[in-house]
């Protein structure tokens, strides 16, 4: 049985309650998912690719998610975050080495030739 999920069972005569993910790994993948949406944000903006105002606003979801279970942790990183996507942040016409997307393009460009 997954401790993932708000679950009761009978285990012998007592009733055990799993009440979800660990607060410790829930923060992790929050903090996963928030990296990973800022930087699809950023390169869907780069590329003038619609719903990247949609991203940035699960990005601000996520961090109000990250503010409210960890506030420690959110000051921390708020300003690594903000500096992080602040260098990610490109224009369509530029190449940048940790874009995703401009990586695809190169790949593309150079099987093409």
């Amino acid at each position: 049985m997954s401790a993932n999920h708000a679950r009761r069972h009978r285990s012998g005569h007592a009733e055990v309650a799993y009440l979800g993910e660990r607060p410790s790994r829930r923060l992790t993948r929050l903090l996963e998912i928030r990296d990973c949406l800022a930087a699809r944000a950023t390169e869907y903006a780069a590329h003038d690719i619609a719903d990247s105002d949609e991203l940035l606003r699960c990005v601000a979801d996520v961090q109000a998610l990250i503010k409210a279970e960890a506030p420690a942790v959110h000051a921390q990183r708020w300003a690594t975050w903000a500096r992080h996507d602040v260098e990610l942040a490109h224009t369509a016409h530029e190449r940048h080495p940790a874009c995703g997307l401009c990586a695809a393009a190169g790949r593309t460009i150079e099987v093409a030739a």
